[in-house]
């Protein structure tokens, strides 16, 4: 907010905080730099500053029939908590720590985990859901999940039908459920949103996912 402020020095907190929101939703839009922004406003005057962002900000809106009025576009103050900000950076799957279920430390899928990653640290559970109890989900843990790889007894959900959405004609899909969590950050990915435990979730009773 800095170089915003010396680049208009007359401006109060508020006009501040619109062109500030403004340059943003722009950068992130067009790829381009807050200095970049700043250079391509011609005056200093705030409406005409405003005007000019507004114009590139919503183009469709700012048309030749179409002049809204300024004070009509909610732009509230932008303000970014570093906690919520999920890391998309590549990373290696090599888990800290192994999570596992007793029945599974007999397993094959035990004995491989173990070898890939020796230096994991194992630590026996009651079960996935005694273990996940009284715990939340923030971004913290989504960031931290390849940290963490849970080996569990999948009962139910090996395959089933695809429950589809209330009063939508069926897709006819069936749906298999060999783990749960992803090491990939693919932005078109909706199933994300779905991710609410801190590690990577593998069945270690492999032999009846087969068997099914």
């Amino acid at each position: 907010m800095t170089k915003i402020e010396n680049y208009f020095p007359k401006f109060g907190v508020n006009k501040i905080n619109e062109i500030e929101r403004l340059i943003f939703e722009i950068s992130k839009i067009e790829s381009s730099s807050t200095q970049e922004l700043l250079l391509s406003i011609k005056g200093l005057k705030y409406e005409s500053a405003k005007l000019q962002l507004l114009k590139r900000r919503y183009p469709q809106t700012f048309n030749k029939n179409a002049k809204p009025p300024l004070s009509s576009f909610y732009l509230p103050k932008h303000k970014i908590n570093k906690d919520l900000i999920a890391d998309t950076a590549p990373s290696e799957f090599a888990p800290a720590h192994i999570f596992y279920v007793k029945k599974a430390a007999d397993s094959a899928v035990f004995c491989n985990v173990r070898n890939l990653f020796p230096y994991a640290d194992t630590i026996e559970i009651e079960s996935l859901k005694s273990f996940q109890k009284g715990k939340g989900f923030k971004p913290a843990d989504y960031n931290n999940r390849l940290q963490n790889l849970f080996l569990t007894q999948e009962k139910h959900d090996f395959f089933k039908q695809c429950p589809c959405s209330v009063d939508a004609v069926r897709c006819g899909y069936g749906i298999m459920n060999i783990g749960m969590g992803c090491p990939y950050e693919c932005s078109y990915c909706f199933l994300q949103g779905y991710q609410n435990i801190g590690g990577i979730v593998l069945p270690y009773n492999i032999d009846d996912y087969l068997r099914e």
